[in-house]
């Protein structure tokens, strides 16, 4: 038996700790009469149902009288959203809930003109799959209408605040900033104003040529206009870009970038950027990004739906979906993310995240696909695994594999044991039943002669790490299965040769009560040993009881014997 055969069979005995299955979600519940927000809050901490909604347009107030004992989702969800004026929405891992639709000729008797056909639209509206991202935006953008729809808005309504009324009923999007009155989501009995109030500000031309800010076609106009193609020997500044723009140094936009902008150092947006930004230093974006962002040093979006990649870091101030790679640091700031971070040191998110993986840490609040970091891994509900040095979560459904695993709400116990080698031992155990660490310290003292024939007491002591997992057999009976790894301190403070004891334990634990259980079981002992006692002018322990297997191999000793072990678990 040597070194590689005992690798070999922990490797072999670990291989076993790998399980895991996922019962058929049962959704099952019954409101009497609580409101609509009590009912959202409940579902989402019993089952994880995330719902995105504006508390402004929701009435979160409104009794619910709904049961549920199905394992299908929708027909639960219909029980309650079906009696009251709410639909709801699959968005991803979002349940987007929104008011029911009023069509305008409801509200209004107004006759509207026929819509003209444009040409081209300024601004398209958003891709539904932003949906749920954009509805809780949806204030930003109420005060950037101009004067003349506000009014009119409210005047059909009653003379109501705007900030009480559902802008949806009107097929406008939250995106949709700036009014172009050719595009058919809104018009007015003084339409004719509304063009020329709005001329100024969704101006499109084919293209413009500039040195430096207003230096250039547009002259100062340039805030004003969007152009499909721009170049910029310089630095330009320009109102929106739909279609491509070069710059020589830096491009500043106010409004958005729909296509491709590229800087020799610096790109800047007011507001969203929808295609691909590539700078020699930074990218810059206020709001929603949606495609790629490639910089020599750093991006920062708003909210987003992109791949970004830079050497230093990369931050999404909202929710973030897709890539994050860089050689310091990712950063998401949003409540939800679905997003991939990659990073020499570390990872940041403030919400959910899939998976990060670095050399340092990475830190999120739930993780739906796993975290691979040399140091720490921190995360709230941990979906798939931890791999690192010390791993941390409030609950996980995977495996933490690493040297210190601690889970909040997972299999946390502590020990007192005796056996036969060590009398007297304490433990501590973190983890999960699958896979947890065990830190465990223990001490025998017994009475020795000395050289005058009288007694005097000796201690050996030492100190053990090991991994274990655990099967129930039946109710209140389980198995714990572990092996664990000593340094010995034979007769002396600290013994500085090797002096290994590796444990196979087998335990049956019967539960006492909810938080007290007493267990025992044989264990297989494997003394590795080049300490040499002068009293017995041997080489290997003399703590062993009569071992199985005794031999030396290249001035070492290696016993093997069976033991046993019982104490009282809490």
């Amino acid at each position: 038996m040597t070194t590689s055969f005992y690798k070999t069979s922990l490797l072999l005995f670990c291989i076993l700790f790998v399980l895991s299955a996922k019962a058929q979600q049962q959704y099952t519940w019954s409101y009497q009469g609580e409101s609509l927000k009590t009912v959202l809050d409940d579902l989402n901490q019993s089952y994880e149902l995330r719902f995105a909604y504006s508390s402004r347009f929701i009435p979160l107030q409104t009794s619910i009288e709904a049961s549920a004992n199905t394992n299908s989702l929708e027909d639960a969800l219909d029980g309650i959203f079906e009696p009251i004026p709410v639909t709801y929405r699959m968005v991803g891992q979002q349940i987007v809930l929104r008011p029911q639709k009023v069509e305008v000729e409801e509200i209004t008797a107004v006759e509207k003109p026929e819509p003209i056909v444009p040409e081209q639209t300024v601004y398209p509206k958003r891709n539904e799959r932003m949906e749920a991202l954009m509805a809780a935006r949806q204030e930003k953008w109420r005060d950037r209408l101009p004067y003349l729809q506000k009014r009119y808005i409210s005047s059909i309504e009653g003379n109501r605040p705007l900030d009480q009324i559902d802008l949806s009923k009107y097929q406008l999007e939250p995106g949709d900033r700036y009014y172009n009155p050719t595009y058919d989501f809104f018009n007015t009995r003084d339409y004719a104003k509304v063009l020329a109030m709005n001329a100024k500000d969704a101006q499109s031309r084919l293209g413009q040529v500039s040195i430096m800010p207003f230096i250039g076609t547009n002259a100062f106009s340039s805030f004003q206009i969007t152009n499909e193609f721009s170049v910029n020997l310089l630095w330009g500044m320009n109102g929106g870009v739909q279609g491509k723009e070069f710059g020589g140094i830096a491009n500043t936009i106010k409004r958005d970038v729909q296509g491709v902008q590229i800087a020799g150092l610096v790109n800047t947006v007011g507001d969203d950027v929808y295609g691909t930004q590539i700078s020699g230093l930074a990218n810059l974006a206020a709001d929603t990004v949606r495609g790629v962002q490639l910089a020599g040093l750093f991006n920062i979006s708003g909210y987003g739906t992109a791949i970004q990649m830079a050497s230093l870091f990369n931050i999404a101030r909202g929710d973030f979906e897709g890539i994050q790679a860089s050689v310091l640091f990712n950063s998401i700031r949003g409540e939800n993310a679905n997003a991939i971070q990659l990073a020499a040191l570390t990872n940041q998110a403030k919400g959910a995240t899939k998976f990060q993986s670095s050399l340092l840490l990475n830190s999120a609040g739930d993780v739906k696909t796993g975290q691979l970091a040399l140091l720490l891994n921190k995360g709230e509900k941990v979906e798939g695994y931890q791999i690192g040095l010390i791993n941390r979560s409030d609950t996980i459904s995977g495996l933490p594999i690493g040297l210190i695993n601690i889970v909040k709400n997972g299999y946390n116990r502590v020990e007192f044991y005796g056996n036969e080698f060590l009398y007297g031992n304490f433990a501590l155990k973190v983890g999960v039943r699958r896979f947890y660490n065990i830190f465990t310290i223990g001490a025998r003292i017994e009475d020795i002669p000395n050289s005058q024939n009288n007694l005097i007491k000796e201690m050996s002591w030492g100190l053990g790490y090991g991994l274990g997992t655990s099967f129930q057999l039946k109710n209140r009976l389980w198995l714990n299965a572990e092996v664990l790894s000593w340094h010995i301190n034979e007769k002396e403070n600290w013994t500085s040769d090797l002096h290994q004891l590796n444990q196979l334990k087998v335990l049956m634990n019967f539960e006492l009560g909810r938080r007290a259980s007493f267990f025992a079981g044989p264990v297989v002992n494997w003394m590795v040993s080049d300490y040499y006692n002068s009293e017995t002018q041997s080489l290997g322990t003399s703590l062993a009881p009569k071992p199985i297997y005794d031999w030396n191999n290249n001035d070492r000793n290696h016993k093997v014997w069976i033991g046993w072990n019982a104490g009282l678990r809490f």
